[in-house]
Order: structure tokens, then sequence, then C-alpha cells
């Protein structure tokens, strides 16, 4: 593709709202906005975010949940060649201040509920905090005497840091420029192409925007002149009635919402026909979800991904999406997949190994981590970390997580990170973390720790005042001896996850 101001995703933009102006763009919940009233309302709050100091390459911090004001204030810094760095609306202010630390925004956007913690935590409204940028301060330019400014334009520059919960104890910002999501975005339409049939794509995702399941999906759709439908917060009734409503024909999401929409009394009367791409990953589908789907007249394609990789690797063509239901397929027409034993020596059909993969889409590192970087991509490969094989037809099988990273309800929750929130707590002297099965979010975090004076009663207490709700602990299980180690000395999971496997689990603590 070509460099320069071509690779835009503001020059995108301002082209749809020349070539489609009444044309949804974005709708979150029943509040929407076409192609050309986005444009409009962009520049002004540009203007007015230039006025307060947003310049190229700085940041824009955003904690709060998602909105329109939300998507206009991030393609406003994108047009001010600022980066945005959204933050999960449900941290703590413990875990919003590790990240303004690492990201040192200029101003953060804010709706009323984040101000108000942020501001009981002193992280807005103090003398050397960042100056908030209000829901209703961008909410009052929608509709006012347009105004607008030059576009800041470098498309190999960062454009946004997207926080993901890796294998480390702390939170890594995942950096992409604009050029990589246009050519994510690019790849992605080429993709689907043929299962949409030339229909405009209205897409549906249930994930927030502070993921890259909800903020990349959302610039995928304005960079290619699509319709976004995103919820303010999930719930399936209104799920179902926007896939039906709206008639979309692209739907996104983790299996425990499929299975929340499934679940609802008129999902066996639904008129789904028109739900022509439909992937779901993130975790394994419980039994019987498929088959509820399918029902409909709707084929789920298992998708595997990850942030570092700007979101969807590889997807099950429609062919294989029922015969070989476990499988991931393969990528796009410029996505390569390789999978390698522990030299990074490719390995034959059929054979375990870490997953590499390069494409279109990849961050270009992690935020000011050159060394974590180094480990992840090497010679243009990105290391997933994730053990997978693929057999004679390319078809990828996703098999275990190296990173050790819990997926609950769509949400990554770093074991890393549990455990060095609980060692901390008082009377504990090991901690390991094990996900479990849980009927709401498919997994859940399983606290297994030993010392001295463990009371899970007051870990909880522990964690809950410094993590956010959805990374607490579900169980807690006191050992009364010492955790089993490995060889090399550290705790062995797999131990935990055989004794705990036909085990009874303890009381749920929440």
């Amino acid at each position: 593709m070509p460099a320069g101001p071509l690779m835009s995703i503001d020059r995108a933009l301002r082209f749809w709202a020349r070539d489609r102006p009444n044309q949804r763009a974005i709708q979150v919940s029943r509040d929407e906005l076409d192609y050309a009233a986005l444009d409009t309302w962009v520049g002004t709050v540009a203007a007015s975010l230039a006025g307060r100091g947003v310049a190229p390459q700085s940041r824009v911090a955003f904690y709060a949940d998602s909105s329109l004001e939300w998507c206009v204030a991030a393609l406003a810094a994108i047009r001010c060649g600022a980066i945005v760095a959204p933050i999960n609306a449900k941290m703590v202010a413990e875990e919003v201040a590790y990240l303004l630390g690492r990201y040192e925004p200029v101003a953060i956007f804010v709706d009323p509920e984040g101000a108000a913690r942020l501001a009981a935590g002193g992280l807005i409204g103090a003398p050397d905090s960042p100056p908030a940028i209000t829901r209703a301060e961008v909410a009052a330019l929608r509709g006012a005497p347009p105004r607008d400014v030059a576009p800041g334009i470098d498309p190999e520059a960062p454009a946004a840091i997207i926080t993901t919960s890796g294998s480390t104890a702390r939170p890594k910002g995942v950096v992409y420029s604009s050029r990589a999501m246009i050519e994510y975005a690019f790849e992605e339409t080429v993709h689907n192409a043929p299962d949409l049939m030339g229909e405009p794509q209205r897409l549906l995702t249930t994930a927030p925007l502070s993921t890259a399941g909800g903020f990349n999906l959302m610039i995928h759709c304005v960079v290619t002149g699509a319709s976004v439908h995103l919820p303010a917060q999930f719930d399936p009734q209104e799920a179902l009635d926007t896939l039906i409503r709206e008639r979309i024909n692209t739907f996104r999401a983790s299996p425990i919402f499929f299975q929340r929409i499934a679940a609802l009394p008129g999902f066996a009367t639904a008129d789904l026909s028109h739900v022509r791409v439909c992937t779901i990953g993130g975790a394994p589908p419980p039994p019987g979800l498929l088959e509820a789907w399918w029902a409909r007249g709707v084929t789920l394609r298992q998708l595997y991904g990850q942030t570092e990789a700007g979101g969807g690797i590889t997807i099950n063509p429609r062919r294989y999406a029922r015969t070989d239901p476990d499988r991931c397929g393969h990528g796009g027409p410029l996505t390569e997949i390789r999978i390698v034993d522990e030299h990074g020596r490719d390995v034959p059909p059929d054979t375990p190994g870490q997953i590499l993969a390069r494409k279109p889409g990849m961050m270009s590192g992690y935020w000011r981590d050159p060394d974590e970087t180094a480990k992840a991509i090497i010679d243009g490969w990105l290391h997933t970390g994730d053990i997978g094989e693929v057999d004679a037809r390319g078809l990828l099988r996703m098999r275990d997580r190296m990173k050790d990273i819990i997926k609950s309800g769509g949400l990554n929750i770093s074991s890393a990170e549990l455990e060095r929130v609980i060692l901390e707590a008082e009377g504990v002297a090991e901690v390991a973390i094990i996900a479990v099965p849980d009927d709401r979010f498919g997994e859940t975090p399983f606290a297994i720790v030993h010392g001295p004076s463990c009371e899970p009663a007051a870990i909880l207490a522990h964690c809950r005042a410094r993590l956010s709700s959805y990374k607490l602990p579900r169980y807690i299980h006191v050992a009364p001896a010492p955790l089993p180690r490995l060889a090399m000395g550290k705790i062995s999971k797999p131990a935990l996850r055989r004794e705990w496997a036909d085990r009874p689990l303890p009381a749920p603590l929440r």
C-alpha cells in the first residue's frame, strides 16, 4: 500500500463523508451518526482539543464506557495527530494511576462515573494531573458551528495504545500505527467480501472501546465506510434486538455473549438470516452453543487472535465451520502462520508448537518497552506465546496458552498480575492462579494460597481495593502445605490443575 498521507484514518473519514454522507457511520445503543455529521463533529472537537494542547504524538487517555462522544473524541484526537490511549473503565484508581504514569497523557476523556472515580483517587482535579475532557463537553459541540484543524498525518507514527494483560505482572501498552490499523481493516474487508455478497457491512461487536475488539473494529468501519454498532453496556436483549432491527450482517463476540443471547425467550423465533459473517473467539464455546445458533441459520466460525496482532489472525472458513468447529481456520490473503518448536524450527502438520504470525495490522511494539517488544517480534514474526497446530489443509487449531491468561467474559485477566496483588496480602507466602470453568463467564480465576495466616475474606477485600471487579478471584483455597514446584523452582500449575480437575471447588466468594 502507498505510504504518506494516503494511509490516513482521517482521510478515509473525510472521503466517506463526501461519498456517502447520509449513511450511518456509528451507532451506540440507539444514538447514531451518519458520515457527514460524524466528520463535522470530529472537526469541531479536534479544533477544541488543539486549543487545549493536544498535538501530534501527545497522548489522550480515555476512561469511560462506550458512547458516541467517546468515538468522536478519539477520531478528533487522531485528526490532531495525537495517540489515543483507552483504559478499561472497570479499572480501579491504582491500576489507572499506573497506566497514566506510563502513557503521560495531556488530557483524559471521562464520563461522569469515570470522573467521580478518578477524582476520588486524586487522578484528576489536582495541579499535577491531566485535565479532564468530559463527555458533556464533547456532547455540547454536537451541532455547534463547524470548525476544523489541519490533520496531523504520519502513517508510521503511533496512533493508538491498547492496554493488554500479558504474561507479566503489569499490563502493557500495545502500539498501532495508522498504517497498521488501515491495513488490518482492508485485509478483513477482502477476507469477508465473498460472504457479504456485495452488501454494505453492518457490524455489531460487544467489545468495549477500550479493547482491540471494540476500538479497532470501530476504526475498521470508519476506514472502509461500513456501519458499526456498539453497546454502551452489553445487554443480551438489546444485542438481539439490534441484530434483528438493524439487519446486522457481521457479528463478533466471545462465547459467553452468544450464550446469553441464545438463552433469551425470543431467540428461538428470531429471524437472523441476514447474519452472514459471525465469528466467535476468546474461549472454547460450551456444548450446544454452536448448534443453537445453527438452528437459527447462523454459522459461528472460530476466530483466533490477540491484541498484539491487531485483533483477529485466523477465521475458520464457512465450509469447515460445522464439520471442524474446533478449527480456527487460516488468515486472510496477506497473513502467514507458522508453527515452531522450542528451537524456532517449523514442525510438520498436526504437530503442536508455538503459533507465529506475520500479517497486516500487527503492533509496532509495546509502549516504551523495547525488551518485551524484542521478545514478541523476531524477524518480523509475532511470537504469540500460544500453542497450536496446523493440519494438512492449513487450518489452525489453538490448543493452549503459554502466557497464562484467563479469558473471562471476553476480558483478559493476567494471572501474574493477580498473583502479584495477592502476594502483598497479609499472611500469604505463596499463590498460584489457575482458570476454572464458569457458567456465566466461561472461565474465572481460582486462587490457591499458602501461608501462616491466610484468610480468604481478607484476601478478597485486599484484591477488591486494588483491582477491577472482573479480575477478582471467585474461589480461594488455603493449602495446608507448600504448593508443588517444578525442578526450576517455579510453582507447578500443571500439578495444581490436575489436582483440582475432579476435586470440588471451595464455596464461591462472589
